[in-house]
């Protein structure tokens, strides 16, 4: 049987401020700001916005004043002008990294599943603007393997000159998801075996030589008695010690750091015999450990950084 599991990572991206249009977007978000009054702030954005919808947004939100600009708190606001459908007022509180959070992970959550293609001017501070891309790509995250499925998945843009932010935003926010890829697959999929080859694919999916694998199986695994002890309950494939280097040409005076997850597959069965059942339901995440590792590790052949790791 072919598990197939449909690609609904959400496309991030910037818009440059000397190439504001809106005839390219179905959907604009626009910070609010709190006090005693909530208000939207002005801006060239928003100046160019009401032109193009003819609309004054504080005047539309005056008509809601239950809104306190919260962080997280949204909006929505019907229209039709040009390929815009809607504009999300978004309160962005005291625009702080936890804030920015929330709110582009109520943006994200209003999107989802759709095709929505959103302009965002959430905020204009490089360093909130990785935040605000994690939070919404990851606000997007599904995971089913059901032979029928929407593949509909939103497009984020922010507003600005961010190309550093939003391909850092990526680098994370991918880890983040192939992460959760590998902890929700199920154990009748997912074994030693199966997880060995997809840190392959991704090792090699990111063309660095500074990133290498070693997938030791078998009796290279002799001397590791702890691990055959535990892995040999599922003789078939068996155990996999899987070890990833990060170490680029010209590393080998770099700091070291060593990282090590559990990577236990629970794939030996065993559920309809332990009692209670419902503890047995999460046992697939037995793995998280090595997931997160291994992620993290692969993320690296993009950032970059001045230190060598192992992970295993």
């Amino acid at each position: 049987m072919i598990h197939k599991l449909l690609d609904l990572y959400p496309k991030l991206s910037f818009l440059p401020e000397d190439e504001l249009d809106f005839s390219n977007f179905t959907a604009v978000a626009i910070p609010v700001s709190p006090g005693e009054k909530p208000q939207i702030n002005k801006s060239r954005f928003l100046t160019a916005l009401s032109k193009f919808t003819n609309l004054d947004l504080n005047i539309e939100l005056a008509n809601w004043p239950d809104f306190t600009a919260k962080a997280g708190e949204l909006i929505e606001i019907p229209l039709s002008a040009g390929t815009l459908t809607r504009i999300y007022l978004i309160g962005t509180g005291e625009q702080s990294s936890d804030d920015i959070r929330k709110a582009a992970t109520s943006l994200g959550r209003k999107v989802k599943t759709s095709s929505s293609k959103v302009l965002s001017a959430l905020t204009e501070d490089k360093n909130l603007v990785t935040t605000q891309a994690v939070a919404f790509a990851l606000s997007n995250y599904q995971f089913s393997l059901k032979s029928e499925q929407k593949s509909n998945k939103p497009e984020l843009t922010i507003y600005g000159d961010f190309e550093n932010e939003i391909e850092r935003a990526d680098v994370l926010a991918t880890a983040v998801w192939q992460t959760r890829n590998l902890i929700h697959t199920p154990s009748n999929i997912k074994n030693p075996e199966w997880l060995a080859k997809q840190a392959s694919a991704m090792v090699s999916a990111t063309k660095n030589s500074g990133l290498s694998i070693s997938v030791k199986s078998g009796r290279a695994l002799k001397e590791f008695g702890g691990l055959t002890a535990v892995g040999n309950s599922s003789p078939t494939p068996g155990p996999r010690l899987i070890e990833i280097t990060y170490a680029p040409k010209g590393s080998t005076h770099w700091p070291h750091v060593v990282l090590v997850g559990k990577g236990i597959t629970f794939d030996t069965g065993g559920v309809s015999l332990k009692r209670p059942y419902d503890t047995m339901i999460g046992m697939k995440s037995d793995m998280a450990g090595a997931a997160a590792v291994l992620c993290a590790t692969v993320a690296l052949a993009r950032t970059k950084p001045k230190v060598r790791v192992t992970t295993c």
